[in-house]
């Protein structure tokens, strides 16, 4: 959802503050409710959360003249903002422990961009590189899955490509501001990414891709996603730190094995050696994570039904997620008694919105 043209201002002013990093952020926006309540606080409350000297830069940031620029190319980007903990910001990543407070966004995220994986590489992919990203990122996309990268040259391209040539989404995470596209040969893809999904920046417009925001921006890749698909990657390849926030974000981690000669497939190798799953079709990764089968056409009728539903019907389903739920669990979540969820969970699995399991628990089947 687009914000207020004042909560744009304070989420910018916000984000230029020095020393006012991501946790303490969050916690001023959880404390105070919205980028303007933070800025409208008085300084001795902000200095019992962040200390003196960060809350008086919070209140001075609002008067910096570099603000009126920003806005405007935000703007002029078609950019929307997201703020974390409000309607909008997107499930699975709200819920990592270092979730960008602040998104911008260039495109849509739509609910069924929950049904997200990462596909992930080398720069210098070899031919069997490319093929492989290409195929399955292809059979996820017809699968209705969404695909998520780097916009990067290399196996990011060609998994956000074949997304879209498969008639599927697939969303971008920059390591720039929203208003920068890199690399620069990628700005015809971008503009079709966009069309059939988002670009996605944690940070501030004018921010040059610089090398130490490609570790943040991986967070982010696997963070949006259910798990994160390596196809070849170097030793010291970025996409094996995208691999490591997978892990460490509770995330399913597959990899496509190569020739133990190859340098390209080192990274893919070590990580199958050391856990991942071995991957070679979509199939594998389908089975993996227990996703449901959906051709884009399918999906956008159920997302249908989606839309429309409202009252308890709709809490419960937003409640439920991929990971399995029992039934009291999920009543005392929304406040309701089981005997009144369980018919309308019953209704929603009729209507193929909600899967039942084994010991009374509930996934959404989407």
């Amino acid at each position: 959802m687009n914000v207020s043209e004042e909560t744009l201002v304070s989420a910018l002013a916000l984000l230029s503050v020095r020393g006012l990093g991501i946790i303490r952020l969050r916690r001023l926006l959880v404390e105070f409710g919205s980028p303007d309540g933070v800025i409208s606080a008085d300084v001795e409350l902000l200095s019992q959360s962040v200390g003196d000297t960060v809350a008086k830069r919070i209140k001075r940031s609002i008067d910096n003249p570099i603000l009126e620029k920003m806005v405007k190319k935000i703007r002029q980007s078609n950019a929307n903002t997201l703020i974390w903990g409000q309607p909008g910001y997107p499930n699975h990543l709200k819920s990592i422990p270092k979730a960008p407070p602040i998104l911008f966004v260039i495109g849509e995220i739509l609910p069924q961009d929950s049904r997200a994986v990462a596909v992930v590489g080398t720069r210098r992919p070899t031919h069997n590189g490319k093929i492989a990203a290409t195929r399955i990122s292809k059979e996820l996309a017809s699968a209705g899955i969404t695909i998520v990268s780097g916009l990067a040259v290399g196996i990011d391209g060609y998994a956000h490509r074949a997304a879209l040539d498969a008639g599927g989404r697939t969303i971008a995470v920059l390591a720039s501001g929203p208003d920068i596209i890199y690399p620069p040969e990628h700005r015809a893809l971008a503009g079709k990414i966009i069309e059939n999904g988002a670009l996605i920046s944690e940070f501030l417009p004018g921010t040059p891709p610089e090398g130490f925001n490609f570790p943040r921006r991986n967070r982010i890749i696997s963070g949006i996603s259910l798990g994160v698909l390596v196809v070849e990657a170097g030793e010291r390849s970025g996409a094996l730190i995208t691999a490591d926030h997978a892990a460490e974000q509770g995330r399913e981690v597959f990899a496509v094995p190569g020739p133990p000669s190859s340098p390209q497939s080192r990274g893919t190798n070590k990580l199958i050696k050391n856990g991942a799953r071995l991957t070679t079709s979509a199939q594998d990764i389908i089975e993996a994570l227990e996703l449901p089968t959906l051709s884009p056409e399918k999906l956008d009728m159920v997302m249908e039904k989606v839309e429309k539903l409202t009252g308890a019907a709709k809490i419960l389903f937003e409640e439920l997620s991929s990971e399995p739920v029992h039934i009291n669990d999920l009543a005392r979540k929304c406040k309701m008694d089981v005997s009144y969820a369980l018919p309308v969970l019953s209704t929603l699995e009729f209507e193929g919105l909600v899967m039942r399991l084994p010991g009374m628990r509930f996934v959404k089947n989407i």
